[in-house]
């Protein structure tokens, strides 16, 4: 398992060892959280709204930008060097706009309000115009954002992806602390202390850097990963022959005396399916009206595998092609050389080549297109 933690997500994958170190193959699709380092920012924040106020945290904010930002770059240098071990308070440095707008918008001292919160773990000297936070203070400002990824990782090791695959049926053997936030000695305590005893947790050096070299060594050869998971399901919309009684009568659609059955999701593959290298969906469609000559192919994708119909909750069209048919209706003949003629059409059509080709199967589920402005309803059923 990789853990990269950055600024804003950490991104989390699981692959298995394959063929003597050679490749490799994803047991858990690759996850991304909305947990990185910028919650313990969020949590900061929390703490001066708790302390002056929500508007007028908001107010400085929009108003002196450039006040804020140097707020926050000073509470950056301290949330980095943020440890386990140190009892010594933090020093942030409040800029000189925060002090006078508190004075000016609050018609109160930063001093006077500190004292007001009523907190030890909390200080303001005047003098310097420091704000003081303890190690224990700080210690809890990383907390909620650390038992969120945490909480993430045992929701994946615990996952049937990863308990039934790895290591003849036992949990993952280890764990790669990755990405900016992973320097945090905070959250590589976190990490280690939840799980050192059920698995090796191995913190790389120049964990920053480990992503980069990461991506240029794939980009050298992609093919190191042989064995991928759906992310979503993926299928495209067709019609069907409709049976009274079984299909629901809001999908029924009557065209040309023929009664289908509307929006049905073909699904090529579902959500965390596993899929190799050159894994190939094989689909024999046939038009629904004869001498059809465009059609419009929409792609549907959901993060369901259970639907039905393309008008199912979290169905999304995720992509169109559009398919010109007309030069179809002259190659009946499936001869060799009318193969070729008809490869040769479409990869001229398409400017990409046709690696495999059927003509049972270049006639694929659409909408008819009756004028050059007029999309019509799907009007191609599966064999």
């Amino acid at each position: 398992m990789v853990v990269d933690c950055g600024s804003g997500t950490v991104d989390i994958t699981v692959h298995e060892i394959h063929d003597d170190l050679r490749s490799l193959k994803e047991l858990h699709r690759a996850t991304g959280c909305p947990f990185g380092s910028t919650g313990v920012d969020r949590e900061f924040e929390n703490l001066l709204e708790d302390i002056f106020g929500s508007k007028f945290c908001d107010d400085f904010r929009v108003k002196l930008p450039s006040g804020y930002v140097t707020l926050m770059t000073t509470f950056e240098g301290r949330k980095r060097a943020a440890n386990t071990v140190s009892s010594t308070p933090y020093n942030i440095v409040l800029p000189f706009s925060f002090i006078q707008s508190v004075r000016k918008w609050k018609g109160s001292t930063v001093d006077s309000m500190v004292k007001k919160y009523g907190s030890s773990d909390v200080s303001f000297d005047p003098r310097l115009g420091i704000l003081r936070i303890s190690a224990s203070m700080m210690r809890k400002l990383f907390e909620p954002t650390c038992e969120k990824i945490v909480s993430q990782i045992n929701s994946i090791i615990e996952s049937k992806n990863c308990c039934s695959s790895v290591c003849d049926g036992t949990n993952l053997g280890y764990l790669f602390l990755v990405g900016g936030f992973a320097e945090s000695q905070l959250l590589q305590s976190y990490i280690r202390s939840a799980f050192s005893s059920r698995l090796r947790v191995i913190i790389p050096q120049g964990v920053s850097s480990s992503i980069l070299r990461g991506a240029v060594l794939f980009g050298l050869d992609p093919s190191i990963i042989s064995v991928r998971r759906s992310k979503m399901t993926y299928g495209i919309g067709i019609l069907n022959r409709f049976i009274h009684g079984y299909h629901p009568l809001s999908k029924l659609v009557v065209r040309d005396g023929v009664e289908w059955r509307s929006d049905i999701f073909d699904k090529f593959v579902l959500t965390d399916q596993s899929i190799a290298t050159g894994d190939l969906v094989t689909r024999s469609y046939t038009p629904a009206k004869n001498g059809q000559k465009f059609s419009v192919l929409n792609i549907y994708c959901s993060e369901r595998d259970d639907v039905r119909f393309i008008t199912d909750e979290g169905v999304t069209r995720c992509g169109t092609l559009v398919l010109d048919l007309d030069d179809l209706h002259d190659y009946h003949d499936i001869s060799d050389s009318n193969c070729k003629k008809l490869e040769n059409n479409l990869n001229h059509n398409f400017k990409r080549p046709i690696k495999k080709l059927n003509t049972n199967q270049v006639t694929i589920p659409t909408t008819t297109i009756s004028s050059p402005t007029t999309i019509d309803l799907v009007s191609f059923s599966q064999i």
